[in-house]
């Protein structure tokens, strides 16, 4: 691959993109660009943005989204190679892997959006490495049939490593990513869009792990504000019951809840205590 000196900034195109440009924090880098460069074309800019090569011509962005809308908001023409832009050459999916790492490497999502890239990313490395299932195959081991107990689903170890690794998360972060992710439907996560569940880790986790017959209707409580957490959408939609509001209430129902389930012999023991005759009732 021939690399150009400089690349026409009209060559590359930066459509097709999994995440749109946040518009105030793109304005946001064009001011950081032209303040540190003194207001003077080609000079302020950190971080070069990633470029690949087009089969039918010019560019396509891989990287650098918001530098990229700030650059051409600032009117600059020709990006010089290796210090304004990198040129790679990458597939469609590694391309596509690659943007999901930017995104989620810059640590502005909420756990949910998070959870849905961590997801794409999963998906689109099984389709470029294949579910090799322990065989070696391109030096990427596999292995899908390793099982967490503690999340209940079958996740790949080699794959929840290397992104954690590639992104800067933990293991455990990117596992209970994709558990959100794989166990909430689209619907659900349209409904808890705008709530604060959908920035809410623990939120998130007690929907995913909620029964899933259940899942939409706990979803709509929250989302029409009739609850603001899974127990208390629970609560609403009678799937648990609330506690009482009075201590004093909560005590008496559970004793007598637990008296109910006791046998004769810890009933009998337990009115003995207080100088009392139990009696069995027939029924």
């Amino acid at each position: 691959m021939q690399i150009p000196e400089k690349i026409a900034i009209a060559d590359i195109d930066a459509t097709d993109r999994l995440r749109p440009v946040d518009v105030a924090h793109a304005q946001f880098i064009a001011d950081s660009i032209e303040r540190k460069g003194n207001g003077v074309v080609g000079e302020g800019l950190d971080q070069p943005i990633i470029v690949r090569p087009k089969s039918a011509g010019g560019y396509q962005l891989v990287i650098g989204g918001h530098r990229h809308w700030a650059m051409v908001d600032l009117g600059w023409k020709e990006l010089v190679v290796g210090k304004h832009v990198m040129v790679q050459e990458l597939d469609d999916l590694e391309a596509k892997i690659a943007e999901i790492d930017e995104n989620v490497a810059r640590r502005d999502l909420n756990p949910l959006d998070r959870a849905i890239f961590i997801a794409k990313r999963r998906e689109l490395f099984v389709k470029k490495y294949g579910e090799t299932r322990g065989r070696k195959r391109k030096d990427i081991e596999f292995k899908e049939e390793e099982k967490n107990p503690n999340l209940g689903v079958f996740l790949s170890s080699r794959f929840s490593e290397e992104t954690a690794k590639r992104i800067g998360y933990s293991k455990g972060t990117i596992d209970r990513a994709l558990h959100i992710a794989n166990n909430l439907s689209e619907e659900i996560i349209a409904a808890i869009r705008g709530t604060g569940v959908e920035t809410n880790q623990q939120e998130l986790l007690a929907l995913a792990e909620a029964e899933p017959e259940q899942q939409l209707a706990l979803a709509r409580k929250i989302s029409s504000g009739e609850a603001k957490t899974v127990l208390q959408a629970k609560w609403a939609c009678g799937f648990e019951r609330q506690p009482a509001n009075d201590p004093q209430g909560r005590l008496l129902t559970n004793l007598s809840e637990s008296f109910d389930k006791a046998s004769k012999a810890t009933r009998a023991s337990f009115m003995k205590k207080f100088g009392l005759a139990y009696a069995e009732t027939r029924r």
